[in-house]
């Protein structure tokens, strides 16, 4: 009988008393009771599966989409019709409540984390608490780093900007260099040319007239003086405007000047804060791992005095018989007040 065949024959009745045979107390049992339930939501008419679950297996749909949840996330690949697997080891120790509490962590970090926090010898309550701390401490880290990140990257544009003013700053002060040589040339220029032109002697056509000579000289001195005049105002005016420039670029980088020293003190101080905060909760990070391994490790070391203790009172019986019942029954008294300190915490 191939597979095909054995699954036309299955029916909700059969796996309702498959179901009902497997007790709910670990994650095996959940896997299977939890692949059963897919199975049989597959062979059920659509918006029957809340009704079937209840009446059939006494199960709440709460609880059977939480058992198809766990069988989805923590069923191994190579589950098939005669048995579903945990995924791993470290899963497969875990309770409903614990396996329910780990669903919280992204499903490529459960095992690690599981493993880290030692889950299988904590309570869930203890579980659930290490779990929230440790994503409570990675968000912050992770706001308090994309905050110094964007202190960072202002600090650099605060620092950019300035570069930028004095370089706006050195070429003002060149044009200016350059305007006040170029009115200097301007002004020798205009000088020997007038100087040319009051030496140059004043030719007359028809006859030597002093007072012709001594007007014409006057007049092309007055069109030289109103010629370099009108040069020259025009070099003053070129060189307010430079000096103009120049005052502003400096008032201005004076400002930012003013304004980036105590953004560049700001930002530093708020990276200074930033960097103290990241360190402060890497810390706390490492002391909620390690207080969950510590508490790990404790219960670790009370299972093994545990184990020892029924080794030795296993030991008297043979010669100690009364003894040995006397100290079964001490040790049941411990067991029963242990489980009501954990009960109490949950």
């Amino acid at each position: 009988m191939n597979e095909q065949a054995i699954t036309a024959t299955r029916t909700p009745e059969i796996i309702a008393g498959e179901i009902r045979t497997f007790t709910a107390s670990m994650l095996n049992n959940i896997i299977e009771i939890g692949r059963r339930m897919c199975e049989a939501k597959e062979l059920l008419p659509y918006g029957e599966f809340g009704k079937w679950i209840t009446e059939a297996t006494g199960y709440s749909s709460s609880t059977a989409n939480n058992f198809m949840r766990l069988y989805q996330e923590y069923g191994a690949d190579q589950g098939c019709l005669f048995g579903a697997e945990v995924d791993c080891q470290t899963f497969g120790k875990l309770s409903y409540s614990k396996a329910l509490a780990l669903l919280a962590v992204p499903k490529e970090e459960r095992e690690t984390v599981a493993a880290e926090l030692d889950a299988e010898h904590l309570s869930t309550r203890e579980l659930e608490r290490a779990i929230r701390e440790r994503d409570e401490a990675r968000k912050a880290l992770q706001d308090t780093s994309a905050r110094l990140e964007q202190a960072e990257k202002t600090l650099a544009g605060a620092r950019d900007h300035e570069t930028e003013l004095n370089r706006k700053l050195a070429e003002a002060r060149d044009d200016l260099q350059a305007a006040d040589t170029e009115y200097a040339e301007n002004e020798r220029a205009l000088k020997a040319r007038i100087q040319e032109l009051e030496s140059k002697p004043v030719e007359v056509a028809v006859e030597r007239d002093e007072e012709a000579i001594k007007a014409a000289a006057a007049e092309a001195r007055r069109a030289a003086e109103a010629a370099a005049k009108a040069e020259m105002d025009k070099l003053r005016e070129r060189l307010e405007r430079a000096q103009k420039a120049q005052k502003k670029a400096e008032e201005t980088l004076k400002e930012r000047e003013g304004q980036a020293l105590p953004l560049q003190e700001k930002l530093k101080a708020e990276a200074e804060t930033a960097q103290r905060e990241i360190s402060e909760l890497r810390r706390k990070l490492s002391s909620a791992e390690s207080g969950a391994g510590e508490v790990a490790m404790l219960a670790r070391m009370a299972q093994g005095n545990f184990a020892a203790a029924m080794d030795k009172i296993e030991a008297m019986k043979a010669a100690h018989a009364d003894t040995a019942a006397k100290m079964l029954t001490g040790m049941e008294r411990i067991v029963e007040a242990l489980g009501e300190r954990v009960r109490a915490l949950r």
